[in-house]
């Protein structure tokens, strides 16, 4: 069972940047490039 995901825009991130923060706190930072396939592990 997945918990309900927040998305929320973010300005001062670079352009292709997302965080991923667990209940506040950030556990992941990537740049990704438009047309490509993002894979992580799990």
């Amino acid at each position: 069972i997945v918990p309900p995901i927040h998305i929320k825009d973010n300005l001062a991130l670079k352009p292709n940047e997302y965080v991923i923060l667990i209940k506040g706190v950030e556990v992941s930072r990537f740049e990704i490039m438009p047309g490509k396939y993002l894979a992580m592990n799990a």
